[in-house]
């Protein structure tokens, strides 16, 4: 995983794609989004902006791969962390589940 996000971090394409399963599939739950593949490479070397991600940390069990990192974005606004929870298969990716929340204030009882 940690591998995933310097690849990202650097837009390094072909090192996302070859991590890939080529089967691969995502999911984004919060926007309803489903990507292959190449529509989720192309979903993210197209996204406008820069960024810098900073993997925070990964906890594995078995073939199961839950990992954090914060995504600082050019666009304050977009600036936030991603959870995700990887299914391996070998040495590859084969499925991602994605969150990616929107920042924003704590309520106001929280405040």
């Amino acid at each position: 995983m940690r591998r995933l996000w310097l690849a990202f971090d650097a837009s390094d394409w072909h090192t996302v794609r070859s991590l890939l399963h080529p089967d691969f599939e995502a999911e984004w739950p919060q926007t309803a989004e489903r990507f292959d593949r190449d529509g989720y490479v192309r979903v993210n070397e197209t996204y406008p902006g820069t960024w810098t991600i900073t993997p925070r940390r990964a906890v594995a069990d078995g073939d199961i791969v839950v990992s954090e990192a914060f995504v600082e974005h050019s666009d304050p606004e977009r600036t936030t962390y991603v959870v995700g929870f990887y299914k391996l298969e070998g040495e590859l990716i084969r499925r991602a589940v994605e969150y990616w929340p929107a920042p924003g204030e704590p309520a106001p009882e929280r405040a």
